[in-house]
């Protein structure tokens, strides 16, 4: 019996989305079926629909996605090579690309030739399901999966792909941050999640700076000072 999703494709800006219908394909060689379970829009999804950001369509929307493994193409591991089980709640990075490539041996797998990634690509008849606003999504070959701990909220655990996964590689590059003092300029999602993180990496002192009052009320859960000036006072 042939599966099927729904999913909500975007057309233009503007313009509701529209609810339809699709076959799910036969999974091939290191393919990976999600049933999603949360998704969230990023403000890129945002820009999108508002037209402010152009992108390819018709598309799904939206790559801040959790869900369940419903079907695997063949043995499939996760991105500590550990083997994939049905039923195990996961996420995924918001691309795929060949890890043999040039650009991914260099660092860069988002620079590959071959880059898919996803929320952001076309639907066309042989290739859908590539984001969050649907039941499923289809993983492609080489995307990198990590299992996730059930304890973990739905909303906390969509955000890992993309905003916590920025901020993680923003201060990999920072170094070492035990005893240090960081200002973190502007408090939005980023902001408040790179306020969280350094305090667990052990900064003596994180300050918040941002115009907008509510933000900054957010930031005081996570930073040890804030500051409502756009320009920092000595």
């Amino acid at each position: 019996m042939t599966m099927k999703s729904k999913l909500m494709i975007f057309e233009r800006a503007g313009q509701p989305l529209r609810l339809e219908t699709c076959e799910i394909p036969p999974l091939k060689a290191g393919e990976v079926l999600v049933k999603n379970e949360y998704a969230t829009l990023c403000r890129s999804d945002i820009s999108t629909y508002l037209g402010r950001r152009i992108e390819k369509s018709p598309t799904i929307l939206g790559h801040e996605i959790v869900g369940r493994v419903a079907a695997l193409g063949a043995p499939t591991s996760d991105a500590n090579g550990f083997t994939l089980r049905v039923g195990e709640r996961v996420t995924w990075a918001i691309y795929a690309s060949d890890p043999s490539s040039e650009m991914s041996r260099r660092g860069i797998p988002k620079k590959s030739p071959d880059l898919f990634k996803y929320g952001h690509e076309q639907v066309t008849p042989t290739s859908t399901l590539h984001g969050g606003l649907a039941e499923y999504t289809l993983l492609r070959r080489f995307t990198p999966i990590l299992p996730l701990d059930e304890q973990i909220p739905l909303p906390a655990a969509s955000i890992i792909n993309c905003a916590v996964a920025t901020v993680a590689g923003s201060l990999r590059l920072a170094g070492e941050l035990q005893g240090r003092r960081v200002i973190v300029w502007g408090a939005g999602m980023l902001g408040v999640i790179a306020c969280a993180m350094c305090r667990e990496k052990g900064a003596d002192e994180v300050v918040a700076v941002d115009i907008n009052p509510e933000r900054l009320e957010i930031a005081k859960r996570f930073a040890r000072r804030s500051c409502s000036s756009p320009m920092l006072q000595h």
